[in-house]
Parts: structure tokens; C-alpha cells; sequence
């Protein structure tokens, strides 16, 4: 039992410490951003890093919540409607991109194919 009970205080330990370096690592622009998410104080308090990274990556694939859900969906949808390969773009990384659009779609609820 008291291995157990040191494992969890390293996690918490370490949970803490991961929290620290990767909002240490962002850009000033980004963390400020992140500062401005809704629940990003008990998250820090707590330090959730499962939060921290969704929050990231939304922010890196700009599905925040600055806007209703709805208008979101449909804006990326719109955006992958709209897609073209361009002349210079092999097909490979026009895949790339594509698959990606998509699984940003689906991932926050959307339905495609």
C-alpha cells in the first residue's frame, strides 16, 4: 500500500511538472489564448493535462469556442467543400490535409460520409 500511496504523489508530482513545461513552451499569443478559455484556472490549479492538450490542439486547428458550436461545423464544412488541389501541391499532401479537415470535422461531432 505504501508503494501505491508514492506513485501517486509522483503522479501528482509529474502531472505538475508536465503542466508547467508545455505552458512554458508555447508561444506568448497562444498562452494568452489559452488564459481566455473557460476553465483554464482550476485546470491550472488541478493540472490537467488532458484539458491543456485539447485546448491546444484547438487552438492549433482553430475549432475554438468563439463562436456557437454550429457556426464552427458549418464553417469547416464549408471549408472542406471548398478545397482545391492547388497546381504545385503533389496529391499525397493534398490527401494530408484533407484527411485532416475531416477528422477535425468528426472529431467535434460532425458527420461526414
Amino acid at each position: 500500500m505504501e508503494k501505491y500511496s508514492d506513485r501517486l504523489i509522483k503522479l501528482e508530482e509529474n502531472k505538475s511538472a508536465l503542466f508547467a513545461l508545455i505552458t512554458n513552451g508555447v508561444s506568448k499569443i497562444t498562452k494568452s489564448r489559452l488564459k481566455e478559455k473557460l476553465g483554464y484556472e482550476s485546470a491550472e490549479r488541478a493540472s490537467k493535462v488532458v484539458w491543456l492538450l485539447e485546448s491546444l490542439e484547438n487552438i492549433m486547428v482553430n475549432f475554438e469556442d468563439c463562436k456557437p458550436r454550429t457556426r464552427g461545423m458549418d464553417d469547416r464544412l464549408e471549408r472542406i467543400i471548398k478545397s482545391k488541389q492547388g497546381e504545385n501541391t503533389l496529391n499525397g499532401d493534398f490527401l494530408r490535409e484533407m484527411a485532416k479537415e475531416i477528422k477535425v470535422y468528426v472529431k467535434y461531432g460532425g458527420k461526414f460520409l
